[in-house]
């Protein structure tokens, strides 16, 4: 594998084209072969930088999801057990508790109007009491996950292909070729 610093080495290795007194062929070669560095060091910063972005994102959205799952375990089991409501007190908690339910599935906004606001509703309660802030519904969360996911995967791939040394390349390209 190879790094910045190993480039950059191999990069500042190479002659100057006017102080090459190969033929022009040389000097092509060589001018490809900085090109080539060049474009290694610019993809692995590149891509570095964009794990850097996007990972904690992804980590974070992941660390919400799973927390919002439990908040929704916790909101369906209170539905569960509201499930025979005899007083106007109960019939209140379990259009609070639905009321919450749905607001994961679809967002607060559904909330707006109702006279109810994200801290009175069993959801905020919950949250509240895990210490998370409300980051977005399910379906949204899933959405940000997924362009996270997608965008680390890919700088990912960019980088490992950026820092394969020509050895690793062939080798590579070997086994993709015997395999198509």
């Amino acid at each position: 594998m190879r790094t910045i610093e190993s480039l950059r080495k191999e990069l500042t290795a190479l002659p100057d084209p006017l102080d090459v007194s190969g033929s022009p062929r040389e000097v092509v070669a060589i001018e490809g072969r900085r090109s080539a560095l060049n474009n290694a060091i610019h993809v692995i910063g590149v891509s570095a930088t964009t794990l850097a972005e996007w990972r904690p994102r992804l980590d974070a959205d992941v660390a919400y999801l799973d927390a919002l799952n439990r908040v929704l375990q916790a909101l369906n089991d209170e539905l569960l057990a509201l499930a025979r409501p005899r007083t106007d007190h109960e019939w209140g908690v379990l259009a609070n508790v639905k009321l919450s339910i749905v607001a994961i599935h679809r967002g607060v906004g559904i909330i707006d109007g109702t006279g109810w606001e994200l801290s009175t509703i069993r959801l905020g309660k919950l949250l509240t009491e895990a210490g998370i802030e409300w980051c977005g519904s399910l379906p949204e969360v899933e959405r940000r996950i997924r362009e996270a996911q997608r965008r680390c995967d890919d700088a990912q791939t960019r980088l490992d292909a950026a820092q394969l040394d020509d050895a690793e390349r062939a080798q590579r390209d070997g086994k993709l070729a015997a395999t198509s």
